[in-house]
C-alpha cells in the first residue's frame, strides 16, 4: 500500500517535516488558498474537494452554482498537479429538494475520471442524513454517478453503530465495492459521530483494521497533524509485526 497524510495548504512547515516519511499527500482544495508550493514538493498528490463547512452540498440544487465553482477549483488543481484522485463528499439531505440525481447533473460538467466518492457517517449535526452511508446506498450512488470509491473507516464505524451492524462485517461489505483509496483513523465504536482520533486514542481494533486493508490501495492517515503521533501511525501501517 501507499501511505499518505491529509494536509491543509496553510500547514507548509508540517508538510516539510512529514514529507520524507510518506508516499503522497492528500490536500484539501480551499478557494482563496495558495497552492503554488505544490510545484516544489515533488510528491504524488490526492485532492480532497471542499465540503459542507465551505457551503457546498452536491445534493442540493440550490447550491449548484457555488458547488460548481468549488468543483472547478478542485478539478483545476487535479489537472495542474496531475493528482492521482479527487475525493468528494456526496452531500447531505437538508430538505426534500436534495437528491442524489443532482450529483450526476453536476458531475457531467466536469467528467468522472479520477473522482472518488467517500462514504459518510450517518447524520449531519445529529439531524440530517448523509448520502452513501452503507453498502446499498454507496452501491447505488456509484452506479448512478459512475465514480470510484473512497472508504473512510471511521465513517464506516459510525454508520455500523447507527445501523446496528457489527463494524467488521460492515467494513467487509464496503470492501466488496472495491475502494481505490482508504482513510484510516481511530474513533469511538459506540457512537454515530465520527472522531478521526489518533491511532493510540479511541477504541477501534486498529490491528484488525490494518489487516482488512487491501495491499493495492492508497491509504490516507486521517488524523491531526502531529509529527510524533503520525510517525508512529506510519510505522504501524508499514511494519507487519508492529502493533499499537
Amino acid at each position: 500500500m501507499k501511505i499518505g497524510v491529509k494536509i491543509h495548504p496553510d500547514n507548509k512547515e508540517y508538510i516539510q517535516q512529514i514529507k520524507p516519511h510518506v508516499d503522497f499527500f492528500e490536500i484539501i482544495a480551499i478557494q482563496g488558498k495558495s497552492y503554488g508550493f505544490l510545484n516544489r514538493i515533488n510528491i504524488p498528490l490526492v485532492i480532497h474537494a471542499e465540503d459542507f463547512k465551505y457551503k457546498t452540498n452536491l445534493a442540493n440544487p440550490a447550491n449548484n452554482d457555488i458547488s460548481a465553482v468549488y468543483l472547478r477549483f478542485a478539478f483545476d488543481l487535479l489537472k495542474e498537479h496531475k493528482a492521482e484522485h479527487l475525493v468528494l463528499n456526496p452531500g447531505v439531505r437538508f430538505n426534500n429538494k436534495c437528491t442524489s440525481d443532482n450529483h450526476a447533473k453536476i458531475f457531467h460538467k466536469f467528467g468522472y475520471k479520477k473522482v472518488l466518492i467517500e462514504n459518510q457517517p450517518p447524520l449531519k449535526n445529529r439531524t440530517y442524513p448523509f448520502y452513501a452511508r452503507n453498502y446499498d446506498e454507496m452501491r447505488q450512488f456509484l452506479k448512478k454517478t459512475k465514480a470510484g470509491f473512497c472508504l473512510d473507516l471511521d465513517h464506516a464505524y459510525a454508520s455500523a453503530f447507527f445501523f446496528n451492524r457489527d463494524p467488521v462485517d460492515f467494513i467487509k461489505d464496503m470492501l466488496d465495492l472495491k475502494p481505490k483509496h482508504i482513510h484510516i483513523s481511530n474513533g469511538r465504536s459506540q457512537s454515530y459521530i465520527d472522531a478521526h482520533l489518533h491511532f493510540a486514542e479511541g477504541d477501534f481494533n486498529m490491528l484488525q483494521m490494518k489487516e482488512l486493508i487491501p495491499n493495492d490501495v492508497w491509504v490516507t492517515i486521517d488524523t491531526n497533524s502531529d509529527l510524533n503521533e503520525q510517525l508512529e501511525e506510519i510505522k504501524f501501517l508499514r511494519e507487519p509485526e508492529y502493533s499499537k
